[in-house]
């Protein structure tokens, strides 16, 4: 009915307007381009084309189930419905093409409302969303960031030796906003979750700072993008974390004070970013420079050892050359203060 009504407005807005002028005029009404003409008759016609205005901002959640992701958008003006786009792999999403859709990405169509829960989001550990509009025939796509979720698996096994190796390291690389506390409710209380930072200071050296779920223990810190952190819970678990892509340059700190009582405080926890770049703990570090003393540790697991690290040196064939894996915290020892660059322009192409 609002529809009728836009349109009848337009015809006689557009009829005044050519009698007197005479000549052809183009309007632009609420979402309808109306097109109108004099005849030799002296009658007007009005041809309707439809424009396409896509969502304006799209947003993520994770659901309770920690397993699904809900997505909401604005509605614009005018739409018929909505189509949703994901893929698990970054670039196909960030350079996204209505016109020639990669084979990874995923296609949900004619969707009516501004929302939709991806039921299958547990299936892979990453995925990337976009939403577009459709009116008629034509559809285009949101020019927002897009949604990203990533599930952290966490291991917890048993050792004879030991007892449980609770202990994981993470990385945040996805834009959203969490301290500890926030971060740690979105794992059961009956885990006993706790969640660690590494400090540095002159008198004490490099040192965790912990904060316990639920507790009010003064280490309620905010997290940051890039940083490294170590979740300890005591049973295995998969915790879904949902936000807006970390957009480029991407870039990592490296901070090495030199304490008088300990030296130099070399160490610091990273992680990587999701773009078109991969990395082996030696390209990782070819990376950096090669004015550095530089190596890069990841805690591994098992029944006799324990917990401990698996240390790669930079140019040295130790081994050890492992893959860098995403959503993984790392512990990055340099000789020196250093910010290194992973991406800055056409980082998805």
């Amino acid at each position: 009915m609002k529809l009728v009504k836009k349109v009848v407005t337009a015809l006689i807005v557009v009829y005044l307007f050519t009698v007197l002028t005479q000549v052809y005029i183009t309007y632009t009404i609420t979402g309808l381009a109306i097109a109108a003409q004099q005849q030799a008759q002296g009658s007007v016609g009005v041809t309707l084309l439809a424009s396409c205005f896509p969502p304006q901002y799209i947003f993520g959640a994770r659901n309770a189930d920690n397993y699904s992701v809900n997505l909401n958008w604005t509605a614009p003006i005018y739409a018929d419905g909505y189509n949703i786009y994901y893929s698990s792999n970054i670039s196909e999403i960030m350079t996204l093409s209505l016109g020639s859709l990669p084979a990874g990405v995923t296609k949900i169509e004619n969707i009516s409302s501004t929302n939709w829960t991806d039921w299958n989001a547990w299936q892979v550990q990453k995925r990337y969303y976009l939403v577009s509009t459709f009116v008629d025939n034509l559809e285009c796509l949101t020019s927002d960031i897009p949604v990203g979720k990533f599930t952290y698996y966490y291991t917890t096994p048993q050792s004879t030796v030991y007892g449980p190796l609770a202990s994981n390291r993470i990385n945040l690389y996805l834009n959203t906003s969490y301290t500890a506390e926030k971060f740690l409710q979105e794992l059961p209380a009956y885990l006993n979750p706790t969640l660690s930072r590494l400090d540095k200071d002159n008198a004490a050296g490099e040192y965790l700072t912990t904060h316990v779920r639920g507790l009010d223990d003064g280490h309620n810190f905010v997290m940051a993008v890039g940083q490294g952190y170590q979740v300890s819970i005591n049973d295995y678990f998969n915790q879904t974390i949902v936000g807006k892509v970390y957009i480029p340059p991407y870039l990592l700190s490296y901070d090495v004070p030199n304490s008088t009582v300990y030296g130099i405080l070399a160490s610091n926890w990273r992680g990587v970013f999701d773009f078109k770049k991969s990395f082996t703990a030696e390209t990782f570090l070819q990376d950096i420079g090669v004015d550095m003393i530089s190596a890069l540790s990841r805690l591994d697991k098992d029944n006799a050892s324990g917990e401990y690290l698996t240390t790669h040196v930079r140019g040295l064939n130790d081994g050890h050359n492992f893959n860098v894996l995403l959503g993984t915290g790392y512990v990055l020892t340099v000789n020196i203060d250093r910010n290194h660059t992973l991406c800055t322009n056409n980082c998805f192409v």
